[in-house]
């Protein structure tokens, strides 16, 4: 009954329970989620948008874990560069120097 009631006025049937005192039976529907029946519309469709809000996060953490990555490349592929031209120019200086003599 209170699950109709809860579909009809649109309203989460965990909320009315724990604001009529009945918390305890909230935490029983919550522990027992496999069992979609007795959950209202309102419940399920917050169910629903935890859900995509936890996904859109794994997502965004994946985007900016995948930008890391990019930077550090780049980062390392112009140390490694600037490293190469170092060595290039002591070589050189070096068979400058070996030359005078």
């Amino acid at each position: 009954m209170l699950r109709k009631l809860a579909q009809e006025l649109d309203l989460s049937l965990e909320v009315q329970l724990k604001a009529a005192g009945y918390s305890q039976v909230a935490c029983m529907f919550k522990q027992n989620e496999k069992n979609s029946s007795r959950k209202s519309t309102k419940d399920l469709q917050n169910s629903l948008n935890e859900y995509r809000h936890s996904q859109m996060d794994l997502l965004d953490d994946a985007y900016q874990k995948r930008n890391n990555v990019i930077k550090c490349r780049t980062l390392l592929h112009s140390m490694i560069l600037n490293l190469e031209i170092m060595i290039i120019i002591s070589h050189l200086s070096n068979r400058k120097n070996f030359s005078r003599y």
